[in-house]
């Protein structure tokens, strides 16, 4: 076999060689019987056999096959007789012949079998060879794989071991925890010989509130593979809690891997957030002020109770609404480009009108502060209602109006003498004019007759704050009148004191002293701080509780008031409102509105309160008691009385100095003269000075006008100095190039001779503008007398008012000058508080006229090059852009 194999590794690639190398074989075997051999017999199977052999070995079936047909044809033609010639023998050679056919023909299909045979064992060889060698590079990356895994589980375990976060391993079979880190062990407080004697179950190891927590998670985890992320509190080894943040995964099987954080610090956090918060919610809550917090696109986030009850609308109502759904002046378009705009730190007070759920409005004051919240810009605003200041403020313009025609001459002046307000009443007895007499030492003016030393006088007023008495004065005449005279000492919110002086004409009533001296009434100038009661009652009305001020406004004494019941104090007309209180509001929403009625004091007299009702529920959201904030009205229903019956006398006695100290306190909180007021009172004097009767009343009307702008000025230097006073805001559709006409009128009197031009370039077809007209001229005002003083120095004086329409539908009016222009760094801080360029200014006119053009939706500009003049640009929002919003039409 090994031979046959040595043939077969040198068998010939093509069957062509195999087929010569057979006839070579069998000619060969010719050659070597025939001439070689001749005289040994040798039996013609046995010397073909080999070369046959040989042939099918080397050649396969074929070629052997075809080396026993040429054989078989050689013998016949040179071995068997007769020779040379192919003839069929017989006898023996016929059998020698046959045999050596069989013989071939099983030669070669017996080679061909092992040859076959061979190629398939070298082919096995080959593939098993190929099979170990893979196997053996198997086994050897097999070994590089379990070192690496082996240097992976060492590197892991020490990662593991040095992170802050802990790892356990546990068998869900058991509960068991198989393994930690030293992270975890530490953390709790256990050792590893806690966790090798297997002392540490899941079950052990939570706190009973948590054990159906962690069941939900097994269960999670034996459906998913995965495990978290979730929270719970482990025991540590010594008793006390841990706050754990926990995942984890599969391991295969019952096994798993998980990991935890400590957040017990977060935790503490949390909770003193949340703390924090409920104290924030109860602080607004309890707040007199409305709270809204808005998005950037006006939607709210969140309201405090004064909200909802000012509106009428619950929590979850307003939650669902915008501001403007309950503001009907604003623009959207310009709200948001104020908000975005605004800066936190910085916040604004604006005016506007809020609409209830009923459909009433009030005007509200707001202050809005910007902030950024979670990469979120927020807007808040906290909002009054400023309905009675805006009713009060009013009643005391009116009023203020009235003492400026008392028959009463009423003078304001410092301790040195000099006049600062002289009304008509003063006028009219003594024949001086406003103009005339202020800025005059006012004894010197009247010359006056004192019935003891002035200096005496002097101190008795500065000592008691008031001196009465007559005095004789001198008109502009030289009439000598007597008065009954009133000297009040009053001080202002500086601190600086002046005199109002309230002088009566008794010359033709000297006998009727007595009377006259009961005429004149002392006002009084300090009011009685009110003290709010409280009391507390269950829900049939038995007093439980109740503070000294209820007791006080009752009569009663504690004890007392604890035997009766709530409906006890109130009269009967008034148990149907309450029991509506009750019922409409406070068990359906936990608190009433604030409503007014009456109570009943031990005495039997009524008298008038108003309060708030609250309800506190039991553990079971049962009404258990209700408790109520209340408020005697009583001064205040006097008051207000007191004040319609001096507007009454007003008309007869002219009682009314209290209110003039008020209004002359509120005119003269100016440090300077205002310029409006100054033009108005120059324009008067030049009138009254022709002494013409037809001029005395264009005199008056503008002394009336000098008022109302020392009003209006008065009103914005309280805005800005913190007082809550103001002047009613009455917008309206209104023609800007009227309004720029009218304030260029009032904004040049005074300057005749001066040199100063103006240039009026108005725009045509302008569409309206629903402002305040007053404070827009108030605005327009302001800019030209500050540009008047800019061009004092300069050679040419023209002050240029434009109006125009810009491409974002503003209506747009440019103030410029031909002054020194200003500085960058002005221009910067040209609208910051207090800033100013001229010497004794304030710095508040600018800031004032930017905030009555954001209140109106718009802004001001300036723009300036040095030696080149200023130029405001002043825009306000035309009405037909706005008029969706407002429900108005332009025209």
């Amino acid at each position: 076999m090994n031979a046959f194999r040595l043939f077969q590794k040198h068998s010939l690639p093509i069957p062509g060689g195999a087929y010569s190398l057979g006839l070579i074989l069998v000619v060969l075997t010719l050659a070597l019987r025939t001439f070689l051999l001749p005289g040994f017999q040798i039996p013609i199977l046995v010397i073909f056999v080999p070369a046959i052999l040989a042939t099918s070995t080397l050649g396969g079936f074929r070629a052997g096959l075809f080396a026993t047909v040429f054989a078989c044809v050689s013998a016949d033609y040179v071995l068997i007789p007769p020779f040379f010639s192919l003839t069929i023998p017989s006898g023996n050679a016929e059998m020698d012949l046959v045999s050596l056919a069989v013989t071939g023909l099983v030669t070669s299909a017996v080679c061909a079998i092992l040859r076959s045979a061979i190629q398939q064992s070298e082919a096995a060889k080959a593939e098993l060879a190929r099979a170990l060698q893979a196997a053996d590079r198997l086994a050897q990356e097999q070994n590089r794989t379990e070192m690496a895994l082996r240097d992976s589980l060492e590197r892991l375990e020490k990662v593991l071991d040095n992170q802050t976060v802990g790892a356990m391993f546990w068998d869900l079979n058991t509960g068991a925890m198989v393994d930690a880190n030293k992270t975890f062990l530490d953390l709790m407080g256990y050792s590893r010989s806690d966790l090798e004697e297997r002392r540490l179950f899941w079950q052990n190891l939570t706190p009973p509130e948590y054990l159906d927590v962690s069941r939900a998670e097994v269960e999670k985890f034996l459906a998913t593979g995965r495990v978290g992320p979730y929270e719970k509190e482990y025991f540590c080894k010594d008793g006390s809690r841990k706050w754990l943040l926990f995942a984890g995964s599969s391991l295969g099987g019952n096994q798993c891997v998980e990991f935890c954080v400590d957040i017990s610090a977060r935790k503490k956090a949390e909770a003193a957030l949340r703390e924090s918060e409920e104290k924030f919610r109860s602080l607004i809550d309890q707040a007199s002020d409305a709270f809204f917090l808005h998005d950037e696109n006006g939607r709210f986030l969140e309201v405090n109770r004064q909200a909802c009850d000012s509106l009428g609308y619950t929590r979850d109502e307003l939650l669902r609404m915008s501001i403007f759904d309950v503001q009907r002046d604003l623009d959207r378009a310009e709200a948001q480009r104020d908000w975005n705009a605004a800066e936190p730190g910085n916040p604004r007070t604006i005016e506007g009108c809020y609409r209830r759920k009923d459909g009433t409005e009030f005007p509200v004051e707001t202050r809005l502060c910007a902030y950024h919240l979670g990469g979120q810009k927020l807007q808040l605003a906290l909002v009054r209602d400023v309905s009675e200041r805006k009713r009060a403020g009013e009643a005391l313009r009116t009023q203020a109006n009235l003492l400026m025609q008392s028959f009463d001459a009423i003078i304001v002046w410092r301790l040195d003498g000099v006049i600062e307000w002289w009304n008509a009443g003063a006028e009219n007895l003594y024949g001086f004019s406003a103009n005339e007499a202020v800025g005059k030492e006012t004894h010197s003016l009247l010359s006056t007759t004192f019935p003891r030393p002035w200096a005496e006088i002097r101190a008795e007023l500065i000592d008691k704050g008031s001196w009465e008495g007559e005095l004789q004065h001198r008109t502009r005449e030289g009439d000598v009148v007597i008065v009954s005279a009133r000297k009040q000492l009053v001080r202002d919110s500086h601190g600086v004191e002046r005199v109002l002086e309230t002088n009566r004409d008794i010359t033709e009533k000297k006998r009727s002293e007595a009377a006259l001296r009961q005429s004149e009434e002392r006002y009084r100038l300090l009011h009685e701080t009110m003290r709010d009661a409280f009391v507390q009652t269950d829900m049939d009305g038995t007093i439980l509780d109740l503070n000294d001020a209820f007791c006080d406004m009752l009569g009663y004494s504690a004890d007392e008031l604890r035997a009766i019941s709530y409906r006890d104090l109130t009269p009967e007309r008034w148990h149907g409102v309450d029991a509506a209180q009750v019922s409409g509001s406070v068990l359906t929403r936990g608190y009433s509105d604030v409503y007014e009625k009456e109570f009943r004091r031990k005495d039997g007299a009524a008298f008038p309160v108003e309060l708030r009702v609250m309800l506190s529920r039991d553990a079971g959201g049962r009404p258990e008691t209700m408790w109520a904030i209340v408020r005697d009205l009583t001064e205040r229903k006097q008051y207000e009385e007191h004040l319609r019956t001096m507007r009454d006398q007003l008309a007869h006695v002219g009682r009314v100095s209290e209110l003039a100290q008020v209004s002359a306190g509120i005119a003269h909180e100016l440090n300077q003269p205002l310029a409006a007021m100054m033009n108005y009172s120059n324009v008067a004097k030049r009138l009254i000075a022709t002494r013409e009767i037809a001029h005395l009343e264009r005199a008056q009307r503008a002394m009336a006008k000098a008022a109302d702008q020392a009003e209006r000025a008065g009103v914005i230097i309280r805005r800005m100095r913190g007082f809550i006073e103001k002047r009613d805001t009455k917008r309206t559709l209104e023609n800007v190039n009227i309004i720029v006409e009218e304030a260029v009128a009032l904004g040049l009197l005074g300057t005749q001779g001066d040199g100063i031009t103006t240039d009026l370039q108005l725009g045509d077809d302008l569409p309206l503008v629903y402002v305040d007209r007053v404070q827009i001229q108030q605005v327009i005002v302001n800019l030209m007398r500050n540009a008047i003083e800019a061009m004092a120095q300069s050679p040419r004086r023209e002050i240029t008012l434009a109006t125009t329409l810009n491409a974002e539908n503003e209506v747009v009016i440019s103030v410029g000058d031909t002054g020194p222009g200003l500085s960058k760094e002005a221009v910067d801080r040209i609208f910051m508080p207090f800033f100013t360029t001229k010497p004794g200014g304030m710095g508040i006119g600018l800031v004032i006229s930017q905030s009555i053009f954001e209140a109106h939706g718009g802004r001001i500009t300036v723009d300036s090059n040095p030696g080149r003049g200023a130029l405001f640009q002043c825009r306000l929002p035309a009405a037909d852009s706005i008029a969706s919003d407002m429900g108005l039409a332009a025209g």
